[in-house]
Formats: structure tokens, C-alpha cells, sequence
């Protein structure tokens, strides 16, 4: 830890100090016990040919080491006298702790000092970066209104306006348009705009009342006399004004909207001279920009700097600081004497030999695998119908122990486990056998073979099935072929015929896995897999299901409600109970119990250290009965 690397590492001024301390303070010589004078450690400090020399003796004496499972470290000084070890072990508890209020005092001068010096350099790049971006704006023409450029706000407004002008033109030629159009229509007194006129609605007016004059007159007087000529005369006036103020109008509308196309076509130019400066403009703006962001990292850096200057700071005040480490025990005056290295050696071996057993006690009570077979009967409620030894066979592997002439405990165990199953069972006989386990590599496919096999050499018509469509291994270990199988045949592309394969030195049936399913669990699901179980089971004393392990997938749960029987396979001393019990909860939900577990790949020489009931059967007397079949 860095704590003792600062007390057995350091040559520092202050070790040499507590040194120095422990001679004054002591009286005895602790490098020569034969010395009595108490000034003979100082004495012999002043003569050292080196501030190390002088280091070294005193690290002799000193032990600095971390408690265990916590962050408190214990000091110990041996001396031959009892005070001296109390005030070294103070001294140097006492120098540490001063010495870490020192060193971070040290550390925050020394960053108080440099950031000083950032935060000045830093000041002045803002303000350079600033004045930069405003002169940058000032010669560029960049200059911003309340929120965008000046040029910027002046396209707006010729927009603006130019977007009223057009409409002012439009109307107007619009209201031209339909004028000319009436007026070579001969019809222009149907112009709205036209009849709007004040003098034209005067004159109409006049008319109008001269019109009525003449009516009355030329039913008075007749078409010929002189009053009724002079008011025709004046109507003719009258309606001559009003041509006339009505050429004058259409002139008007013509002249309005000359006015108002002159307009547009101004504020277009003008418009087209803006752009063309803000397309300079936008060019200018990314250098502006650049500048901009300059300004604006300094800035946000000198912010930084600052307030990390703030709590530095603080940091100098000696009364601020909070010392790493704190005196929770002063050394004490010893009472007694340090014991005798032979009598300590001998207590830390008893002690050791006593540790080392209850740990392996600890162990076995921590052992979360099924060690016998009330172990499992206690967790699972399911008795254990057999024991499987781990099968001695060479590279053929377990399965070519079926094959073997010399009895032994694995064959036992695979012919222990039908009868027991066929005992238990509610059934005249088994027709159908589900092998299945929790983990993979429990020892199921192995088991199945093995029933598989044990039937077959008994004389009956045995078929197994791989069922384990995503990992199948019965077809690698039997050598046969994989396709055409199962897959095949619940699909459709095969008959059964066709995927049945023999087991040639047993005589027995297999259906290998077949083709790669999509979806196996679907598929094991479907109604033609009953039907094809159903079949078979007619045509075969005993189907043994070989299917993949509970923890994997559910394709058991779908093979578990179609089988008469289920055995349910542990390995001995690895599979974790709580594993066990979710896998039999997966399993009896679909309303497959097990009939019995069977413990696999028993160690045969470790059960018989553990000493319970079911050890018998690897007992050295029951091995003779089986090999040498004597009573």
C-alpha cells in the first residue's frame, strides 16, 4: 500500500526526524542490544556515514501494515524499552498525518500558482480574440441590428415591399385589363371601376335629370319644337363629358399601373444589389464565425479556469484542510513483553491446521452440487433410481461400455435404471422414455444409449430417437448418419423406412436428428410428432427419447407430455440445486414428472470419502461381486 511504501521506501528528511526522536527519547541502543546508554541511538544517528544508514536501522524496528478488510493501518515499533515503542509508534502516527496536511498544501500552492498564470494568459486571449471579431465585423460590414445583420434586415424590407408592389401592379393591370376588354366590347359602362369615378357619377346624374326633361317635354310639345332640340342637344353634351371623363379614367389605370410595374422593376434592382452584398457577406461571415468561436472556447476555458482557481484557493488555509488519516488509538505504554518466536510459531501452526480443516468444512457445506442421494430427495421430492459411474471405455467413449463383456457398476447402473423405472411405473410395460437434464453434458445421451442398447441385447425391439435437434451427438457416437432423420421424417420429406438406421452390434433402431430444423421447438410441438410417437410405439417394445436440456430450450416440455415415462438426469457433484428445482418447475408444468433421477458420472473414489448410505455401492466388496461374480 502507499502508506508503507512512504514509511519503508521514503529517505526523507522527516523519517530522519522520527529517528532521531526515537533516540533522543529512548535509552537504550536498539542496533546493539548490548548497549545500556540511552543516548546511544543519537549518538550513533550523528556518526552514520549517510542519512540512509541511519533510515535503515530505524526501519529495522518499525512495522507498518494494513488491517484487513478495512482502510486502518496499525504502526508497531519494537524496543527494548516500553516507553521508546509507544512514542516511535506516536511519533511516527503523529508525522504522517502532519505530513499529509503538508503535502497537499504543496500540491494546491503549486496548482493555485499555475492556474494564476492560465487565467491571466487566458484573460488576455479572450479580450484578443473580442477585439478581433469586432474589427473583423467593423471592416467587413457585418454589423448586426437586434438580431441579424443590417443587410439582412434590409432584404427583409425590400421583400416587403416589393411583395406589396407586385400586388399593387397586379391590381392594377388586372383592373386595366377588364377595362380594355369592356371598352372594345363597346360595354365599358359596365366597368365597376369606371362608374366609380365622382364626375362620372355626376355627369350620369345630369343625365339622368335631362333625360326625364326631355321625356316630359317631348310629350308636351312634340319631337319638333325648339325646346326639345335644345334638350337633346344638352343630353348629347352631356354624354360627350362623360366619354370624355371616361377616356380620362382609362388613361388614369393605364398610367397607374406604368407607375407601379417602374416601381417593382426598382425595388428588384435594389433587391438584386442586396443579395449580391450578402452573398459577400456570407462569405465573410465564416471567417467571422471562426473568429467567433475562438472567442468563445477562450472564454469558456477562462471559466473553467476560474472556477477551478476558486476551489483551489481555499485549499491553502491550513485550518481548511482535513488530514487524510486519523490518530484512532495512540500507542499505550506495553505491559507486557512480545512472546517467544518458537512459542508464537507453534500457536500459528495449531491455528493454521485449525483454519485450513474448517474451511474444507466450509467448503463441503458450500458445495452447492449433489453429493448423495438424500440430497436429492430432500430438494426435489423424486427418489434417485440409480447411480452411473463415470465409464471407463477409451476413446470410444461411455456408450462402448454397453459392449463390454465383464460386468461392471456402469453396466448395473444403465439395467438399475429401466428396472427401477419399470418398477415404479403404473404400466403393464414402458413403451415410450423420455431421457432428459438440466445443463447439457450431464450425461442424458449417454444414458439413453445405454437403455437403448441394454434392451436390445436382451432381445427386445429398441429404438432410440435423437430429439435434441440443436446440438445432436447420438448419430456421432453410434457412427451412423445424421440424414436422412427425425426432421425429415416430421416434415415430410422422409418415411420411416428411410430414417431408420442400425445399431450393429446391439441390434437396436436409431432415428437420428436429420436436417437442420428452423424452428425445433415448433416443430416438436406439432401434431404429426404424436402421431409418428404413436406409431412407433406399435412397432417397438421401447422408444427412448433423447431430448435437449431443460435449462437451454423447452423442447423437452413439448416431448414430456407424449412419453409414458420421464427420467430426469443430475451430474454427481457439479449441477447447483436451485438449478435442479427450476428445470423439474419447467418440467412438471407441462405435466411431465419425472418417475426418478439418476445421479451420472458418479467419482466413485469421492463418495466413498463422504461416507454416506448410497457410497455402498461403489464399496470394494460389491466391485468384486460384479466383476468376479462371487457372493
Amino acid at each position: 500500500m502507499a502508506e508503507r511504501d512512504e514509511f519503508t521506501s521514503s529517505r526523507s528528511r522527516s523519517l530522519l526526524e522520527i529517528a532521531s526522536r526515537a533516540a533522543a527519547l529512548g535509552g537504550k541502543d536498539e542496533t546493539n542490544p548490548g548497549s545500556a546508554d540511552r543516548q546511544a541511538l543519537a549518538a550513533q544517528a550523528a556518526r552514520a556515514a549517510s542519512l540512509d544508514e541511519v533510515v535503515d536501522e530505524f526501519l529495522k524496528h518499525l512495522d507498518v501494515r494494513p488491517t484487513k478488510a478495512s482502510r486502518v493501518i496499525s504502526v508497531r515499533f519494537q524496543s527494548r524499552d516500553a516507553q521508546l515503542a509507544a512514542d516511535v509508534a506516536n511519533a511516527v502516527a503523529d508525522t504522517y498525518t502532519n505530513r499529509f496536511i503538508e503535502t497537499k498544501i504543496a500540491i494546491a500552492e503549486k496548482a493555485t500558482g499555475w492556474l494564476k498564470g492560465q487565467v491571466k494568459a487566458l484573460r488576455e486571449a479572450v479580450a484578443r480574440s473580442e477585439k478581433a471579431v469586432e474589427a473583423f465585423r467593423t471592416q467587413s460590414g457585418l454589423l448586426r441590428g437586434s438580431q441579424v445583420t443590417l443587410i439582412s434586415e434590409e432584404i427583409s424590407e425590400i421583400n416587403r415591399r416589393l411583395a406589396a408592389a407586385s400586388a399593387d401592379r397586379a391590381q392594377a393591370t388586372a383592373t386595366l385589363n377588364e377595362v380594355q376588354a369592356l371598352q372594345k366590347a363597346s360595354n365599358i359602362e359596365a366597368a365597376q371601376a369606371i362608374m366609380e369615378s365622382p364626375v362620372v357619377q355626376q355627369l350620369r346624374i345630369q343625365e339622368a335629370a335631362v333625360l326625364r326633361e326631355l321625356a316630359e317635354l317631348s310629350i308636351e310639345l312634340g319631337e319638333r319644337h325648339p325646346r326639345v332640340i335644345n334638350k337633346k342637344s344638352e343630353l348629347e353634351k352631356f354624354r360627350a363629358k362623360i366619354e370624355a371623363e371616361m377616356e380620362r379614367v382609362l388613361k388614369g389605370y393605364a398610367t397607374a399601373v406604368s407607375v407601379a410595374t417602374a416601381r417593382e422593376d426598382s425595388l428588384e434592382r435594389e433587391l438584386n444589389k442586396l443579395k449580391s452584398k450578402q452573398a459577400l457577406a456570407n462569405s465573410r461571415e465564416i471567417e467571422l464565425r471562426e473568429l467567433e468561436r475562438e472567442a468563445e472556447a477562450n472564454r469558456k476555458l477562462l471559466e473553467t479556469f476560474l472556477t477551478r482557481l476558486k476551489e483551489t484557493t481555499p485549499q491553502l488555509d491550513t485550518e481548511m484542510q482535513v488530514p487524510g488519516a486519523t490518530v484512532l488509538s495512540p500507542a499505550a505504554v506495553p505491559l507486557r513483553s512480545l512472546p517467544d518466536k518458537r512459542i508464537v510459531l507453534a500457536v500459528a501452526t495449531i491455528i493454521a491446521l485449525l483454519l485450513g480443516l474448517g474451511l474444507a468444512l466450509m467448503a463441503e457445506r458450500l458445495d452447492y452440487g449433489f453429493r448423495h442421494a438424500e440430497q436429492v430427495s430432500e430438494a426435489t421430492g423424486l427418489p434417485v433410481i440409480a447411480h452411473l459411474p463415470v465409464a471407463r471405455s477409451g476413446r470410444d467413449g461411455p456408450e462402448a461400455a454397453m459392449l463390454d463383456s465383464q460386468p461392471s457398476l456402469f453396466l448395473e447402473g444403465i439395467r438399475s435404471t429401466y428396472i427401477q423405472l419399470a418398477l415404479r411405473s403404473k404400466r403393464p410395460a414402458i413403451r415410450s422414455l423420455l431421457v432428459t437434464s438440466s445443463m447439457p453434458k450431464e450425461g442424458k445421451t449417454t444414458l439413453a444409449i445405454g437403455l437403448t442398447r441394454a434392451r436390445a441385447i436382451a432381445g427386445h425391439r429398441a429404438l432410440l430417437i435423437d430429439a435434441d435437434l440443436r446440438r445432436p451427438s447420438v448419430h456421432v457416437r453410434l457412427k451412423l448418419a445424421r440424414e436422412p432423420g427425425l426432421v425429415d421424417l416430421l416434415v415430410g420429406d422422409a418415411s420411416l423406412e428411410q430414417v431408420l438406421q442400425r445399431d450393429e452390434p446391439t441390434g437396436a433402431f436409431v432415428i437420428a436428428s436429420g436436417s437442420a430444423a428452423r424452428d425445433p421447438s415448433d416443430l416438436l410441438g406439432s401434431k404429426a410428432v404424436k402421431a409418428f410417437l404413436d406409431q412407433a410405439c406399435e412397432s417397438f417394445d421401447l422408444v427412448v427419447l433423447d431430448s435437449s436440456p431443460l435449462m437451454s430450450v423447452s423442447d423437452a416440455c413439448n416431448l414430456a407430455p407424449l412419453a409414458e415415462e420421464t427420467v430426469f438426469v443430475i451430474q454427481w457433484g457439479k449441477t447447483g440445486r436451485e438449478v435442479v428445482k427450476l428445470a423439474l418447475e419447467k418440467l412438471t408444468e407441462t405435466q411431465g414428472v419425472p418417475r426418478g433421477i439418476v445421479l451420472s458420472r458418479v467419482d466413485t473414489a469421492k463418495i466413498r470419502l463422504y461416507g454416506y448410505g448410497d457410497a455402498a455401492y461403489y464399496d470394494r466388496t460389491v466391485r468384486e461381486y460384479y466383476t468376479r461374480g462371487s457372493a
